[in-house]
């Protein structure tokens, strides 16, 4: 349930051996998955894409969906509430009540992916007087979730005795990502509300490895010093490895800032490391927004991704650096093949790399492509490996 990246690796992987159930409240979406799966395309994969796609079944009414599902992965938005300080849980608790209800007499099992605050499935345990609920982590990135999947670092399950309750959809599970290609990955067993906390401080450390680094990288800057060499020393110690280390605008997207907050909210005062990550990469982005508005001229923008491989927007540190720099009355230039239509309004476009570089004073770029390797001259960027490897 819910077929946005996340429910649609899963999906994907679980084709790899029988049917797929798919539900999302957008119907629309559904409808245009179901047209254009075929036209899809994941040379990774061991099986044909055909035979794939041949084991999903998309249903638009939620209650035959329920009617012939027996374990529901719930793949639903939980986005940070600022109103109530906390992860939004309400698609979730509203979902599992539904699914409680139209599966009355069954055994079934629902197994929570969607990132919720600690304690959470403990708590839809009590209310609704079950142990069917489970939780396991994703630990998927946008841009390569199907990589990820295949190929896990460990494979999380929360829930009390889940080691027997879920044996069926394990074994499944793994067995899928032997045809997909991957090698078995250790299994934790663990209780739902420690799998919770293993999922958000797993993202809060990645967005400690951004921030530590960018801050890093504007200190040696400061000092007149080579950010690459110092870099790759700090990082030749294997005790702290080359992991989220080359420098950027700060940590975006859906997961690392609403995971790191929702975090910090929980530990309240106790949370001083979690907290000052938080303000950390709030405070690089100001003085990346500094730097480049302290310059006179076109300023050329490229992409507004979350990264190099992302095929969306939201929540990007480009997306709001470009929006502030609009309100800020910069003459703006952007290039991105992924804009909507409306933004084409309140922002000249340009079709190409050449034509951004043509145009522009200045081209702010998060992360450096390899068609933006022979414009360097002109471009203000963070990203380290790449800027190194054009030169």
């Amino acid at each position: 349930m819910g077929c946005g990246f996340v429910g649609l690796t899963n999906a994907i992987l679980l084709a790899q051996d029988g049917k797929v159930n798919l539900w999302d409240l957008d119907f629309e979406k559904m409808k245009r998955l179901e047209q254009q799966m075929e036209s899809f395309s994941v040379p990774s994969l061991k099986n044909s894409w055909k035979e794939i796609c041949s084991n999903f079944v998309f249903y638009r009414d939620m209650y035959d969906f329920m009617d012939r599902t027996d374990l529901f992965l719930l793949a639903l938005p939980t986005n940070y509430d600022e109103e109530e300080k906390c992860l939004n849980t309400t698609c979730i608790r509203e979902t599992i009540e539904q699914i409680l209800l139209c599966t009355q007499g069954r055994e079934i099992q629902i197994v929570i992916r969607s990132t919720v605050p600690v304690g959470f499935t403990d708590q839809m345990k009590k209310v609704f007087d079950t142990q069917k609920i489970f939780f396991m982590p994703e630990f998927l990135r946008e841009s390569s979730a199907l990589y990820d999947i295949v190929h896990p670092d460990r494979v999380v399950v929360g829930g009390s005795d889940s080691s027997e309750e879920l044996a069926a959809w394990i074994d499944r599970y793994i067995r899928c990502i032997k045809k997909a290609g991957g090698k078995p990955p250790e299994i934790q067993y663990v209780s739902s509300t420690e799998a919770e906390a293993i999922k958000l401080f797993s993202n809060a450390y990645l967005a400690m490895r951004v921030s530590f680094f960018n801050e890093l990288d504007m200190f040696v800057e400061k000092k007149g010093l080579n950010s690459w060499n110092v870099i790759r020393g700090v990082c030749a110690d294997t005790r702290i490895g080359d992991g989220y280390n080359n420098p950027s605008f700060g940590f975006g997207g859906y997961c690392l800032p609403k995971d790191t907050t929702q975090l910090a909210t929980q530990l309240g005062e106790d949370g001083v490391l979690i907290s000052a990550i938080l303000q950390s990469n709030d405070n690089h982005k100001n003085k990346i927004l500094e730097a480049i508005q302290t310059g006179t001229g076109v300023v050329g923008i490229y992409r507004l991704q979350v990264n190099p491989n992302a095929k969306a927007l939201r929540q990007s540190v480009s997306l709001e650096l470009f929006e502030t720099l609009k309100e800020s009355g910069k003459k703006l230039l952007l290039y991105e093949p992924l804009i909507k239509t409306e933004m084409k309004e309140t922002v000249i476009v340009v079709n190409s790399v050449e034509e951004l570089y043509a145009k522009s004073d200045i081209i702010v770029a998060d992360r450096v492509s390899d068609e933006l390797l022979p414009y360097l001259d002109k471009v203000y960027t963070r990203d380290l490996f790449m800027k190194k490897r054009g030169r």
